[in-house]
């Protein structure tokens, strides 16, 4: 356990399960009643520094020498609570989760350059998601809403608890549910034109099954890293090796406009992307090279997991056999 220091802000908002980090300081900045980030940002990291929203933070030393100890104990309780660490053990490999691990104590970049330059293109949502029904609850019951983690996942369309479809922007006028310049929490309306958000329910019960795996990854409290050559194996060998089958499984079970809303693209609702998704490619600098596995999306790993073994337990159990096997 770090050792602990004297807390140098009077006061600082409890963390709510399964709430991002940013949530938190966006709730602190608003109660603080500071003009602008750079002062919040100033006050609990000590300085400016550069903040991967919805993702990874860094100077949680600094952070940890400034909020009352009974919030954060330790680094840990951060990273495995607040932080969507927890999610990309099952992308990246140990080394990679351990030099991420090490440089959120630092002002070092999060990560590795891999983890860095890659987590946006293949983790997370293009801006952050809400559900109107959670917000409707926390409102009532605590008097504000929270960011919740599990909903920024790439391939996160529903809400796990309630199923209704996630709000990314407002239906009525396009903006954001968090304009991206802002500590907004969210709202029960669009800031934008003031119109009450409602439920709506566009997907499949399979689609709920992947918002479901998305929270147990989260919080499973897990960040040693996962060998994604022998997930790929594993996919190939209960597959039998054809995995244009799969895809054509995949999508009819979760249906032809969940693949359009999560890709943007219609080309990426055809042919074997699965196939696509595990395999190697060459770089010519740094550490991707000189061959590394490349992942797609989030959203093609919890399709896989979901589809192919059921949950992440039973891919767990599957992996240990076949690696007793191969040996």
């Amino acid at each position: 356990m770090m050792q602990q220091h004297k807390a140098h802000v009077s006061f600082f908002p409890m963390p709510q399960s399964d709430e991002l980090l940013d949530s938190v300081v966006y709730r602190y900045h608003q109660l603080a009643g500071h003009a602008s980030p750079r002062q919040t940002f100033n006050e609990l990291f000590g300085k400016f520094c550069q903040v991967v929203p919805k993702l990874m933070t860094n100077h949680t030393s600094h952070l940890l020498a400034k909020v009352p100890p009974h919030l954060f104990k330790e680094r840990q309780d951060i990273l495995a609570k607040h932080l969507l660490l927890p999610a990309l053990h099952r992308i990246f490999g140990e080394n990679h989760i351990k030099q991420a691990i090490l440089n959120t104590e630092s002002g070092a970049r999060f990560g590795t350059d891999r983890i860095y330059y890659c987590c946006h293109t293949l983790l997370l949502q293009h801006s952050l998601q809400c559900c109107p029904l959670c917000i409707q609850e926390e409102q009532n019951e605590m008097g504000f809403a929270y960011w919740h983690r599990s909903h920024q996942l790439h391939g996160v369309a529903t809400c796990h608890k309630h199923g209704c479809d996630l709000i990314q922007n407002c239906p009525y006028c396009g903006r954001q549910a968090r304009h991206p310049r802002s500590m907004e929490l969210p709202e029960s309306h669009c800031l934008g034109c003031g119109k009450r958000w409602l439920p709506t329910y566009s997907f499949s019960e399979s689609v709920n099954r992947l918002a479901n795996l998305a929270y147990v990854t989260c919080n499973s409290g897990k960040m040693e890293g996962t060998d994604l050559v022998l997930f790929a194996k594993v996919v190939s060998a209960i597959t039998g090796g054809n995995t244009a089958a799969a895809c054509n499984d995949m999508e009819a079970s979760y249906g032809s406009a969940y693949f359009k809303s999560i890709y943007q693209k219609e080309k990426d609702v055809r042919g074997d992307w699965l196939k696509d998704a595990f395999h190697r490619e060459k770089f010519n600098r740094g550490e991707f090279g000189p061959w590394t596995l490349r992942f797609r999306r989030y959203s093609d790993l919890l399709m896989a997991v979901d589809n192919l073994f059921g949950s992440w337990a039973d891919f767990d159990r599957y992996a240990v056999n076949y690696r007793k096997t191969a040996a």
